[in-house]
């Protein structure tokens, strides 16, 4: 009988400890859910707070544009991609006022990460191809006035006019040209 007694006496102790042992693995299971529901309410805050942020820098960025303060504009719709990447909107008018100050390689940077995320996106596409045809535009431009430039250069050297003198007259012409002067 003392060994029914000794054996009950080990079941039943058995029987406490996996009780107790199912009661901690159930709380450290309690514990993993609200840790798991607190961060991502922690990760959701975060995000709204960094969308927030894109948005109040894109504002920025207009407002500077508004007032005539394109590179100020530039540098907040640069921040306002780097809070939200693929903010349609940032990324648009970033690309805009880039290529306002002829900083066309950078617009067209800005307009391919944008349409990384919306390729299908008709106002990207038409912003993209108006950013090409700048491009190819500018491009001309430059080949128009180079050649023009060799011209004249042959023609001063060719009236006696020294390299240096005709090189001076070709920097003061770009100059004029720069500035929307007539030559």
């Amino acid at each position: 009988m003392a060994g029914t007694n000794q054996i009950s006496n080990e079941s039943a102790e058995r029987a406490a400890l996996i009780h107790r042992e199912n009661i901690q693995i159930g709380v450290l299971i309690l514990i993993a859910v609200a840790a798991f529901f607190l961060t991502r309410a922690f990760a959701d805050s975060n995000r709204d707070m960094t969308l927030r942020d894109a948005a109040e820098w894109h504002r920025r960025g207009q407002q500077a544009l508004a007032d005539g303060r394109r590179d100020d504009a530039i540098e907040d719709f640069h921040r306002a991609t780097v809070r939200n990447r693929f903010e349609k909107r940032s990324l648009l008018d970033l690309a805009r006022a880039l290529r306002s100050t002829g900083e066309n390689d950078e617009a067209r940077g800005a307009l391919l990460t944008l349409r990384e995320s919306a390729p299908e996106d008709p106002d990207v596409n038409l912003e993209f191809e108006s950013n090409l045809k700048n491009a190819a535009t500018l491009e001309q431009d430059t080949i128009e006035i180079g050649v023009d430039l060799i011209d004249r250069i042959e023609q001063w050297t060719a009236r006696g006019c020294g390299p240096a003198t005709a090189l001076d007259r070709a920097l003061v012409l770009i100059g004029q040209q720069h500035r929307g002067q007539e030559p």
